[in-house]
C-alpha cells in the first residue's frame, strides 16, 4: 500500500513540473516596452474603421501595407482609474499579426502603442495602462501593417478598469489570464484528485486483505 502511494506521489510531482515548465515557457501575456510614435499619419485612415467598445475584444483585419483605424468614445465609472489597451493574436488570427503596431491616439497626439509579441497565441495578450486625463477628447486606436504582401487579422481591446498605471496587470483585462498557465493548475489539480481516490482506494484494499489475512490465521489457529 505505501509503496504504491509513493509511486503515485512521485508521478504527481513529475507532472507539476512538467506543468510548470509549460506554464514558464509559454510567453503568456506581456506589457511591452513600447514608444508612441511622433507622427500621427496614420490617422488619415481614420473612417475606415468601426467603432470599439468599452472592455470587450473587437476582431480587426488589416490589409497588406496599410493602416486601420478605430475611434472609441466610452465613457469611465466613477469607480475607474485607469484606461487599458490590450491586443492579442485572438482565435481567428490570420497574417503577420506579429507586425502589425497599434498606436493610441488622443486630440491628433500618440499617448500609447502595443503589439502582439513573438510567440503569443490566441488570448496570449500585450497589454497597457494609461492615466484618464490621456483620453480626453475621444481615441483613436490606429493598427499599422508593414508588410507589403499579406493581410493580418488580430484582435483589439480598449476599456477601463480600476486599479493604477503602476500596478497595471492583465487581471484588468477580460480574459487576462494565460491561458496554458491555468491548464497546468487544472492538470495538477485533477492528479490530486487521482492520488487521493487512489490513496483511499489502496488503503481499503490493503485493510480488507488484512483483515483476511487477520480471520485465516486466526482459523488455522
Amino acid at each position: 500500500f505505501f509503496v504504491v502511494v509513493m509511486l503515485q506521489l512521485r508521478l504527481l510531482g513529475f507532472f507539476f513540473l512538467i506543468s510548470v515548465g509549460i506554464a514558464l515557457a509559454a510567453p503568456g501575456d506581456t506589457s511591452s516596452v513600447c514608444v508612441p510614435p511622433t507622427s500621427n499619419s496614420a490617422l488619415n485612415s481614420c473612417g475606415n474603421g468601426t467603432a470599439l467598445t468599452a472592455n470587450e475584444w473587437t476582431e480587426q483585419t488589416v490589409n497588406a501595407g496599410s493602416n486601420y483605424c478605430s475611434s472609441f468614445d466610452g465613457t469611465s465609472s466613477d469607480d475607474d482609474n485607469v484606461f487599458v489597451f490590450a491586443v492579442r493574436p485572438g482565435s481567428d488570427a490570420a497574417g503577420p499579426y506579429e507586425q502589425v503596431r497599434a498606436t493610441l491616439f488622443a486630440n491628433n497626439t500618440a499617448f500609447g502603442c502595443g503589439g502582439v509579441q513573438p510567440g503569443q497565441t490566441k488570448n496570449q495578450m500585450d497589454f497597457h495602462c494609461y492615466a484618464l486625463s490621456a483620453t480626453q477628447g475621444g481615441i483613436f486606436v490606429t493598427l499599422t501593417n508593414p508588410n507589403a504582401t499579406d493581410a493580418a487579422t488580430l484582435d483589439v481591446y480598449v476599456g477601463y478598469s480600476e486599479g493604477s498605471v503602476a500596478g497595471c496587470s492583465a487581471g484588468y483585462v477580460d480574459e487576462g489570464t494565460g491561458a496554458l498557465f491555468w491548464v497546468g493548475i487544472g492538470i495538477i489539480a485533477v492528479l490530486l484528485i487521482c492520488v487521493i481516490v487512489g490513496a483511499i482506494g489502496g488503503f481499503v484494499y490493503w485493510k480488507k486483505n488484512k483483515q483476511k489475512s487477520d480471520y485465516d490465521t486466526f482459523e488455522e489457529a
